[in-house]
């Protein structure tokens, strides 16, 4: 199921002529899975821009070792949190990737990707790395940071739409571990109850 952080959503952003923004993120709280990278461990996957073909990434498919936290009394694997969306990495799953396709987002790559679940001796092939390529600087200082970070962690987080150029998905300058994403991915994403998915409204001047 997709979560939105706030409940007052009108009042969180009070233009509402203008395209709304969420910051894209993966629930934390019931995760109970960590996907251990097993190649390309040194490709910059924040940096807003294309990878160099060239050079990354090194080896295809990504890979990763699924680490399935285990019962504290049984020592038993609990049943792993199969999310649609895991930020750190960032993985999405091929449903995820039906949406980019079906509203047309074009500011991404996707790489094939293989997780292992080992103890049950499984392949994941359901799983696609990506890469956000268009970074935006559109976040507004306000009176208490001149840091767009600070406000992030303070909830207070203030971009100015004109700057966005409806773009769907991107990362945000100066917070490039931060992806943003438009109304029309939002509600895409909503639609189709991804899981472990968390969408924050920002703020909009």
């Amino acid at each position: 199921m997709t979560l939105i952080q706030q409940h007052d959503y009108n009042k969180a952003l009070p233009k509402r002529n203008t395209m709304k923004h969420f910051l894209l993120n993966s629930e934390s709280l019931q995760l109970n899975v960590r996907m251990k990278p097993l190649n390309n461990i040194c490709v910059n996957l924040i940096s807003g821009k294309e990878l160099e073909k060239e050079y990354d990434p090194e080896t295809l498919p990504f890979e990763f070792e699924m680490l399935v936290r285990k019962d504290i009394d049984t020592g038993e694997e609990k049943a792993p949190t199969l999310y649609d969306f895991y930020s750190n990495v960032p993985i999405v799953s091929t449903r995820f990737l039906t949406i980019f396709k079906n509203i047309g987002v074009d500011t991404v790559e996707v790489f094939k990707t293989q997780v292992y679940w080992r103890n049950q001796q499984r392949t994941l092939h359901n799983y696609h790395v990506i890469n956000v390529t268009e970074m935006i600087d559109c976040a507004v200082p306000t009176e208490k940071y001149n840091c767009a970070l600070a406000d992030i962690e303070d909830g207070m987080l203030t971009i100015d739409p004109s700057k966005t150029n409806n773009t769907p998905l991107f990362r945000l300058a100066k917070c490039e571990t931060h992806i943003v994403v438009n109304e029309v991915l939002a509600n895409a994403i909503i639609a189709e109850k991804l899981s472990g998915v968390i969408l924050t409204p920002i703020f909009q001047v």
